[in-house]
């Protein structure tokens, strides 16, 4: 049975000398220790030699740090994380050293502007997500902590698509085949396109063969002078539509040469006789 014991405070370490008064064995007998007090179990071993006689003992109780790399999250791509360490005994930067280290998942920057609660931007990911693991390890006065990790899950996004008419800005004459270009229309994620919406908002009116495709077409139409037309395209990716994209056609006027008529029927005259002829 552990009598009364002192104590001497340190840093981080307690020195304890309690006083054991030594029971009756017939052997040689190894002893252990506790001390309820101060929430600490002694895990080493006391050899004592039993000679009916009380003993002093002495041990040192480190207080070792524990580190507490805080709750798992889930976040959304694009979103700021903030870890969160306090919970640590002793706490990041309270006296204490810290490192916080990436173990998995798409590399991010760590701000360690605030070792207690460092934070970072979570990265963009693909369609199932990734997580992202960190491990935090708390130092003292020479003791270092077990490392404790926590998960931050990153969830998907969903962007919509980017309609693109690139190509489709061109000058044509009037009468000619056009082709207009959404070919280069793109989703952020690397979707497939599911949809093309081709409508025209100016301009002389036209006829659109394969509106809902990525390259429709139709004819310029036969123009006085210059004329601009104007054409509209969205597309979606099966969930979102995205914002219109706009061509412009200008079709130009074509100075056609003027046809010859002559007068019919042909006349027939005699020899040496006048002919009338008329141009119409």
């Amino acid at each position: 049975v552990l009598g009364g014991y002192s104590s001497l405070m340190g840093p981080a370490c307690l020195t304890v000398m309690p006083t054991l008064a030594a029971p009756l064995v017939a052997a040689q007998t190894t002893l252990g220790a506790a001390f309820p007090d101060v929430g600490v179990v002694v895990p080493a071993v006391l050899p004592v030699t039993i000679n009916g006689e009380s003993h002093t003992f002495r041990f040192s109780l480190c207080d070792t740090p524990v580190a507490n790399a805080g709750p798992d999250q889930t976040v959304n791509e694009g979103s700021g994380v903030t870890l969160d360490g306090s919970a640590s005994s002793p706490a990041p930067g309270s006296g204490a050293g810290s490192q916080w280290a990436q173990l998995a998942g798409p590399a991010v920057a760590l701000d360690l502007t605030d070792p207690v609660r460092p934070t970072f931007v979570a990265p963009q990911v693909s369609f199932g997500g990734a997580t992202v693991t960190f491990q935090l390890t708390v130092s003292k006065d020479g003791l270092s902590s077990e490392p404790d990790s926590v998960n931050i899950t990153v969830a998907n996004v969903n962007h919509p698509p980017v309609a693109d008419t690139g190509a489709s800005d061109q000058t044509v004459n009037e009468g000619t085949a056009v082709t207009l270009h959404g070919e280069t229309s793109f989703d952020p994620e690397g979707d497939t396109i599911a949809s093309y919406a081709w409508t025209q908002t100016g301009g002389s009116t036209v006829t659109l063969t394969g509106a809902g495709t990525a390259s429709p077409t139709f004819t310029a139409p036969e123009v006085g002078g210059q004329s601009v037309l104007t054409f509209q395209l969205v597309v979606g990716d099966g969930a979102l539509p995205s914002a219109p994209a706009t061509a412009t056609v200008t079709v130009e006027n074509v100075n056609h040469a003027p046809l010859a008529s002559a007068s019919s029927p042909t006349p027939t005259v005699n020899e040496g006789g006048a002919a009338s002829l008329s141009a119409q």
